[in-house]
Order: structure tokens, then sequence, then C-alpha cells
């Protein structure tokens, strides 16, 4: 794996955590989830040259 891409990796799995949180206290809903992460991975994938 490129440092690029594993550095990708663990901003998205930094990202998933900080969500997984916010989900567990019931800050945010699952659809709200969803939308995030999904938007991340989207934002991220169009990075990875």
């Amino acid at each position: 794996m490129e440092t690029m891409e594993l550095l990708q990796y663990l901003r998205f799995r930094e990202v998933q955590k900080i969500l997984d949180e916010l989900l567990r206290q019931r800050l945010i809903d699952p659809v709200m989830y969803d939308m995030v992460l999904r938007k991340y991975q989207r934002i991220c994938s169009q990075h990875i040259v």
C-alpha cells in the first residue's frame, strides 16, 4: 500500500470512529451517519491518483 493510500485509509478510520461515537451518543442519526461516511469516501476516492 502506498503512503498516500495508507494516510487516506487512516484518516477514513478516524472519521469513522468519530461518527461511531456520535451515533453511539445519539448526537446524530443513522441516516446522517451514512450520508457523511459516503460523502467522505467519495471525497477520498477522488484524491487517489
